[in-house]
């Protein structure tokens, strides 16, 4: 069995260690999810949110499913929560089809010193916001497609459909923000760099 599977097993049966050792090993990304989309006071509160609501309905996960594509899909419902009660967003309007240039805290310059990574974060904040998780779990947190459909609670199919077109809109984006053609080119190029940086940042090496 997959060890974090076994963790989590573990932690069904009793085992408060196993639990310990599960939200040890997917705290960096859970607050690295909420960083810059929320304001950075409820960073924090959020990332214990997830986890707590993860402890209330640990019976629910199964023993066959992806523990961290289950805990973003829990972070992504706590994100758009939190969007909408700091009236970012009315109750009946979709948060997933906003950007978060639109309804979104101004993003920390600390996360992009470099001007490949200022464009790369300002072409993202332009997409919409569920497009931006889903290129952010892609390649920031290295999620494929069954995980990526689990976090997002979307059919494998439309994952890859999603991917093909937050590629496209990203590109645009940068068409529109760039100086230059080369900018464009080396900045997309630059994306995986961007996604080590950013990692860096939240404390994983």
């Amino acid at each position: 069995m997959d060890p974090e599977l076994e963790l989590l097993r573990a932690w069904r049966e009793g085992d408060g260690r196993a639990g310990s050792r599960l939200f040890e090993l997917h705290f960096d990304s859970v607050h690295r999810f909420f960083y810059g989309k929320i304001e950075d006071a409820q960073v924090d509160e959020l990332t214990q949110e997830t986890f707590l609501a993860v402890v209330r309905h640990r019976d629910q996960l199964s023993l066959h499913r992806s523990v961290r594509a289950y805990l973003f899909a829990v972070a992504r419902h706590k994100l758009y929560d939190a969007l909408r009660k700091q009236g970012r967003a009315s109750p009946d309007e979709s948060v997933a089809e906003r950007t978060l240039e639109d309804i979104g805290p101004t993003p920390t310059s600390l996360l992009a010193k470099q001007q490949q990574h200022r464009l790369l974060l300002h072409a993202l904040r332009g997409l919409p916001i569920d497009l931006q998780i889903l290129m952010e779990l892609r390649h920031f947190e290295d999620l494929r497609g069954p995980e990526l459909a689990e976090a997002l609670d979307v059919p494998e199919g439309t994952v890859r459909s999603r991917l093909r077109r937050s590629h496209r809109l990203l590109r645009e984006r940068l068409e529109a923000l760039a100086a230059s053609p080369e900018e464009v080119r080396s900045t997309l190029s630059d994306l995986e760099d961007w996604a080590k940086v950013v990692r860096e940042r939240f404390g994983e090496p």
